[in-house]
């Protein structure tokens, strides 16, 4: 899908949910400038219930949308109560599949490409503590040297 957006002639931004839940109001400032449409606050605001443009999976994804008016600026966004979900195991082969594919994606998102200037650097920025001021890292995450 990203190759054929790439290829037309109008910007492709991509969005990390995670991000957006986070901060919504500077993900959607990020995403209105990259697409070079104005900011307006009314964006994180919108009317409980099902709308037309819910789009086919709405019946499946958005119980905890319908039953919201607006993002929670300032507050916790995600509805999920155990982020640390696990995938049944006959769905592992997909998922691995799919995770070349989801970590491109996500060097394309705004957070990714502003990482590197954050300063002082986010713990969300170095997992593990140690590749704080590590320029690359490489090696296995979890494993220790000795």
């Amino acid at each position: 899908i990203y190759a054929k957006a790439i290829g037309g002639n109008h910007a492709v931004v991509v969005i990390d949910s995670d991000d957006l839940a986070e901060d919504p109001c500077k993900s959607l400032q990020d995403l209105c400038s990259a697409l070079n449409i104005e900011y307006d606050e009314s964006m994180l605001r919108w009317e409980a219930g099902e709308h037309e443009c819910d789009g086919p999976w709405s019946k499946w994804w958005y119980h905890n949308v319908w039953k919201s008016s607006g993002w929670n600026v300032g507050g916790d966004n995600d509805a999920r109560q155990n982020p640390y979900r696990s995938v049944p195991p006959a769905l592992l082969p997909t998922l691995r599949l799919s995770m070349p594919a989801y970590t491109f994606l996500q060097t394309l998102t705004t957070s990714h490409k502003h990482r590197a200037l954050t300063t002082p650097p986010s713990g969300k920025l170095y997992e593990d503590p140690r590749n704080e001021l590590v320029l690359v890292y490489v090696g296995a995450p979890g494993r220790t040297s000795g």
